[in-house]
């Protein structure tokens, strides 16, 4: 049993996303929350966009009670210019 249990714990670690950032569009409901939720969970910092900030900051509070720091952002996913205002090496650190 033990070595099953070590079998799977090595085999998720294979999926961990550490040090990486995923940009979620429509990250305020539905199926972008549940992704974002997801990938902040195999440990990627997570940028949400939606057109709709209140829903990304509601989204943002349940993602930071499991201890993550996902960053809000009202965008769309239209121009390249929203890509490349959105890119984690323009982002400024958040404060805390």
């Amino acid at each position: 049993m033990d070595t099953e249990s070590n079998a799977r714990t090595n085999a998720l670690d294979l999926f961990r996303l550490d040090g990486k950032t995923a940009i979620v569009t429509g990250g305020g409901r539905g199926l972008g929350q549940y992704m974002a939720e997801a990938l902040s969970d195999a440990g990627a910092g997570v940028v949400l966009c939606s057109r709709k900030l209140e829903a990304l900051e509601e989204v943002r509070a349940e993602i930071e009670a499991a201890a993550a720091r996902p960053w809000p952002s009202p965008a769309t996913s239209r121009t390249r210019r929203t890509w490349t205002e959105l890119s984690p090496r323009r982002r400024k650190p958040s404060a805390g």
